[in-house]
């Protein structure tokens, strides 16, 4: 049985579009078109980007609310939203019908009115002067015709909210946006877990030393529910415009910051006098053990202090997103063993290529694989303006290279093959008697990297395409 397929709606300048997409991606992106535009809302409300502020307030009011009475809400919330939403599609439809009997009646009224005016001007002819009988019955035959063209016109009513791909192609575009932002935010605070640089360890853990008593104090004070509600609070206020302000002020003021570095100082003295407590310590030097530590934190935290307040005072670069994807292209080289010819790219003609990919389709050999030109496409914006955008391609590595995940295990030798029987099973590491078939893995990495054509000195080489991975 055939699945019946959304219905979407696209601009006719899309049509370009629609060629370029695979049909699975395209009812891919038709099916989840309304769920892609909830996700979009949602990136919207915790961007403050939405059409009204007062929608991000509504949600941080709503998450306190679920967060501080969640037992209520699942008891009571979810049934009355069950009733609220079979009432509503209630009166919509009883709303509906009542306005089109309305305008039913209007149309039929403005019908006979027209026919009305027709039998007056005929009864008027009567009076005038034959020389206008040709001029009237010809204003009365075009007026017929123009109605009964009217009638026959079809006329459909489109759903309320209704999805466009045009839109739900606009929807992924702030999607990506939005998620770019977190891995760009998630990639510049990864290097603080970093537990295999020394300094990474002890700042962190200088941090732990106040934020674990201020976290655990939190939580005993305000609960699981209030602690829920006030993390999501700040995650929500984190992009309004007067959070923004808010981290900017107290980011500039000088006792906020001679604070912060204060602490934050003497935290690492603190952590970095460690070995004073490990060394084995002799009882006549007991007093002076710690004296020692207290004159040791109190150097190490001096000069802790001064780098500390310049990092907090530094202007940290904002987040850049680019347009940018990175692919990794894998060509696998197989080859046969033939007494007196050795390991050869002569295979049999029931098997695979000299050259194929994961699923044993043949393709060219990795000399001969090229990447793409660049391509122009062109969109149309909310504002109805044409936008045109270059896609680049450019290799990040410098040539190809073995795949030699699994040498450890002896999965693969030292150049990177995999030995199997003539049937190209029980692949291994290892050649033996039993072995007729090997292959190897080639892989190479390029970005994919989507601009505007005015940025195109912006467009970093590979050269440093390859220095910045």
């Amino acid at each position: 049985m055939a699945s019946e397929i959304q219905q979407s709606f696209g601009s006719p300048f899309s049509l370009s579009t629609l060629d370029t997409i695979p049909p699975l991606v395209l009812k891919l992106l038709v099916q989840l078109g309304p769920w892609l535009r909830c996700v979009r809302h949602t990136a919207d409300l915790l961007q403050w980007q939405t059409a009204s502020p007062r929608q991000s307030i509504l949600a941080l009011l709503l998450w306190n609310v679920i967060c501080l009475w969640t037992w209520q809400v699942l008891a009571l919330g979810l049934p009355a939203l069950v009733v609220y939403k079979l009432v509503g599609d209630w009166m919509r439809v009883r709303t509906l019908r009542t306005r089109r009997e309305r305008l039913e009646r209007q149309r039929l009224e403005l019908r006979e009115k027209q026919l009305r005016q027709m039998k007056d001007r005929d009864g008027d002819q009567d009076e005038d002067t034959d020389e206008d009988d040709d001029r009237w019955n010809a204003q009365r035959r075009q007026q017929q015709q123009e109605m009964d063209q009217e009638e026959l016109i079809s006329r459909k009513i489109q759903p309320k909210d209704y999805m466009s791909l045009d839109d739900t192609l606009q929807d992924i575009a702030v999607i990506n946006h939005y998620v770019a932002r977190l891995t760009a935010l998630y990639r510049a605070t990864l290097p603080w877990l970093d537990g295999s640089r020394q300094d990474i360890l002890i700042a962190v853990m200088a941090a732990l030393l106040y934020m674990v008593p201020a976290w655990m104090l939190l939580v005993l004070l305000l609960g699981a529910h209030g602690t829920l509600a006030l993390l999501g609070s700040l995650i929500i206020l984190a992009d309004s415009p007067w959070g923004k302000v808010i981290f900017r002020v107290l980011k500039r003021n000088s006792l906020v910051q001679y604070t912060l570095a204060s602490l934050w100082s003497y935290g690492v003295a603190v952590i970095s006098s460690y070995q004073f407590f490990l060394l084995p310590s002799q009882k006549a030097k007991e007093s002076s053990k710690w004296k020692s530590w207290l004159r040791f934190v109190r150097l190490r935290a001096k000069q802790e202090s001064s780098s500390a307040l310049q990092a907090i005072r530094a202007a940290h670069p904002q987040l850049v997103v680019r347009s940018e994807m990175t692919f990794q292209f894998e060509i696998y080289e197989n080859q046969r063993w033939w007494l007196g010819a050795n390991w050869t790219t002569n295979m049999l003609s029931t098997e695979r290529a000299a050259w194929t990919d994961h699923h044993l389709a043949p393709v060219i050999s990795k000399d001969q694989f090229n990447l793409p030109e660049s391509s122009e496409s062109t969109t149309i914006t909310k504002d109805g303006k044409q936008q045109k955008m270059v896609k680049a391609w450019t290799w990040a590595d410098n040539d190809w290279w073995v795949d030699m995940t699994g040498e450890l295990d002896g999965r693969v030798d030292l150049n990177g093959w995999e030995y199997g029987n003539n049937a190209w099973q029980h692949l291994g590491g290892t050649p033996g008697m039993q072995t007729f078939t090997r292959r190897r893995r080639w892989c190479r990495r390029a970005r994919l990297i989507e601009r505007l054509p005015e940025d195109s000195t912006n467009l970093p080489s590979p050269s440093a395409l390859r220095k910045r991975k």
